[in-house]
This record gives structure tokens, C-alpha cells and sequence, in this order.
């Protein structure tokens, strides 16, 4: 993975025996023909100097690509599983890392349409780890050495220095995001999850949580939501990344409900720092007359506002504007509200929360 974290240097590493069969009887390259490999078909060769990559030419980047993809397509799986070895075990350079591009001399004369791409082409800035996610029969294997990575980051963290740390993750995640599709959801749903369940500091789970909306896919979504929905159940110092991640999934009804009453049960337990976020997270996740009124019902039995005088008056004021805000903005709502205050047994036991309802109820004109 990143030299900085337990890889051997290169030199110490072991040689790669020549020759491995595979059903077929084709050969598996050897060490010295994945760096042929890596030259004639990405134009790219380690600079352990820098733990980089250097560019031997200047190709577009959708074509180097289209080459990648090309030649997992016509490879044999041992020859391929000798040049992913080679690219994440013994080249020295991390997925992470970009390449430093061709740069030929300019042209000279006026720029024209058959130079323009030739220009414009030395400006590779993307990383190897990228290429490999984006063809089909490397990116399982891709997707799980990232997050091998983050894994072996938060390992080998110094705390002194966790700025630091959540950079580096934040850069190995960076690859995970915006793939055109993922091709094993349940295999990269388990791994996320598995990560997340193995890392103990908050601030680098709490970064893989919120990058979780832009990796995954709607199928991945919802094999990952149970999993996140157990996190959270957890409380702790994510709640709010939490409750943000599991809005932007696509989820089933079901999931969607199960999300709700995970938040109900947070009411009275959560910090003061994450009680907006799951207030918020619940009225916009109620939706029916039902779901409304157990919603109100939950916040008047969890929370008195005469204890918010000791919370700091922004949580208080955006408590209210919450609320408010759900009130206006749906028509279900008022009705929500009306039947979760007439189901009071005793009415002795009218709170200032129920005062706050009743004022805004009075303020609206349509209902």
C-alpha cells in the first residue's frame, strides 16, 4: 500500500518466481514483464525516488483507460493477478500517487485543432489506483487494497498529528468516488462495512462515513444501510454523520422506517451537540399522519425545554426553527401535531414544547 505504513522497500523486496500456470497452460509474467507490462500498455514506470509514477509518453487519460481495460480483457487471470500483485505489493508506489506527465516541447505556430489535443494531453493528473477501478476485472481487487489502506493508515496513526492522518484517508477514499458502476455491490457493501466496524477513532470514521454517499451505488446502498443503522444505534461522536449519510442513501420503506425508529430511541441519550441532527433527521422522515404524531409524541416524552436553559442558545434556537420549519412545510404536519397533543391523557401535564406547538399552529392560515 504506502511505503509509510510497513512496506519493505523495493530492493528489499523477494523476486517473483518466473513462471506460474493457469488452467490453460499460458504463463504468468514475471516480475520483470509486469514492468513491461506497465510500460507498453499505461506508458508508466516507478519512481521509487519519489513513490510516484513517471509518464514515458503523453496519452489522454480515457485512453490509457481504454488500454487498461483492453488488456484485462486479453490477459490470462494468472498474468493478471502477477501485474496487480506487482502494481500494489512490489512497485513502491501507492495507489494514491499520480504520475508526473510527458511534457514535449510546444509547438510552435498557432494553435490548431490537430495540435490542440496534443497539448492538452501532457496534462495527466490522475491516479493509477483510478485506472484500475474503472475496468471491470480489476476493481474488486482495487476497491478492497483501499480500503486496506484506510485500514493500515488507522493503524499506524500518530495523534499528534491527525490532520494529517484524515488527509491521507481522504485521499485513499478519493479514489473510491464517482465510479461509473460497481460490479460486486455486496463485495464492496461488506468491506465498507467491515472497516467501518474495525476503526476505533472517530475522526477517520467519521471521514469514511461521509464519503459513503459518493462510493457507493443504489444497490450497495441498501445492502450497506442495516449496517450503518447499527452504528448508529451505537450513539457516539458520529451521530450527526450518521444520521446526514443514511438521509442520501436510496433505501427501502422498510429500511426507511427502521431508520426512524433508530432516531426515536436517540432522543434521550444523545448529546447535546447531535440532538438537532436527529430532530431534524426524524421530521423530515416523518411523513404519513401516523408518523408524524409518534414523532411529536417521542419529542414531548424526551425533551423539556426548561433543561435546555443550561444547553448553549444556538442548540436551543435551532431545536425551535426545526420545528417550525416542519410545521410549514407540509400540510400533514399540522394535522400530525393536532393529534399527537389531543391523545394526551392529562392535559395538567402541558409543556412549554406543547405551548411552542400550539403558537406556531395559530400562525398558519391554510390548514
Amino acid at each position: 500500500c504506502l511505503d509509510s505504513h510497513g512496506m519493505e522497500p523495493p530492493s528489499k523486496r523477494r523476486k517473483v518466481d518466473a513462471v506460474a500456470k493457469d488452467g490453460k497452460g499460458s504463463e504468468a509474467v514475471s516480475e520483470a514483464a509486469a514492468v513491461k507490462v506497465m510500460q507498453e500498455q499505461l506508458c508508466l514506470v516507478p519512481d521509487h525516488s519519489r513513490s510516484s509514477w513517471n509518464a514515458t509518453q503523453s496519452i489522454p487519460l480515457l485512453e490509457l483507460r481504454r488500454r487498461w481495460r483492453r488488456w484485462t480483457q486479453d490477459a490470462s487471470p494468472p498474468q493478471r493477478q502477477q501485474v496487480m500483485q506487482y502494481i500494489f505489493e512490489r512497485s513502491g508506489v501507492p495507489l494514491t500517487a499520480t504520475w508526473s506527465a510527458w511534457n514535449p516541447p510546444r509547438r510552435s505556430g498557432p494553435q490548431t485543432e490537430s495540435n490542440a489535443s496534443y497539448l492538452t494531453s501532457s496534462s495527466l493528473s490522475d491516479s493509477l489506483g483510478r485506472i484500475l477501478l474503472f475496468s471491470p476485472l480489476t476493481q474488486s481487487e482495487a476497491i478492497q487494497k483501499c480500503l486496506d489502506c484506510v485500514n493500515q493508515i488507522a493503524l499506524n496513526e500518530d495523534d499528534s498529528d491527525m490532520d494529517q492522518v484524515r488527509q491521507s484517508v481522504r485521499s485513499v477514499l478519493n479514489q473510491l468516488r464517482w465510479l461509473d458502476a460497481i460490479e460486486d455491490p455486496q463485495a464492496m457493501a461488506a468491506g465498507l462495512s467491515a472497516v467501518l466496524e474495525s476503526l476505533s477513532h472517530d475522526p477517520i470514521r467519521k471521514e469514511l462515513i461521509e464519503s459513503i454517499p459518493e462510493i457507493v451505488d443504489d444497490a450497495t446502498s441498501a445492502l450497506l444501510a442495516d449496517d450503518l443503522v447499527a452504528q448508529l444505534e451505537k450513539g457516539g461522536n458520529n451521530v450527526s454523520a450518521l444520521l446526514d449519510t443514511l438521509t442520501s442513501l436510496v433505501v427501502t420503506p422498510q429500511q426507511q422506517s427502521s431508520f426512524r425508529q433508530s432516531a426515536i430511541q436517540l432522543l434521550g441519550s444523545v448529546e447535546a451537540d447531535h440532538l438537532n441532527a436527529v430532530v431534524s433527521f426524524l421530521l423530515q422522515h416523518s411523513r404519513t399522519e401516523p408518523e408524524i404524531a409518534e414523532t411529536i409524541h417521542s419529542l414531548r416524552e424526551s425533551i423539556q425545554l426548561p433543561e435546555f436553559a443550561s444547553y448553549d442558545a444556538t442548540i436551543v434556537a435551532l431545536f425551535l426553527q426545526s420545528i417550525s420549519s416542519a410545521v410549514h412545510a407540509s400540510k400533514a404536519f399540522p394535522k400530525g401535531v393536532i393529534s399527537a397533543l389531543e391523545s394526551m391523557n392529562d392535559h395538567s401535564k402541558c409543556s412549554l414544547l406543547d405551548v411552542w406547538f400550539i403558537f406556531l399552529l395559530s400562525g398558519l392560515s391554510w390548514w
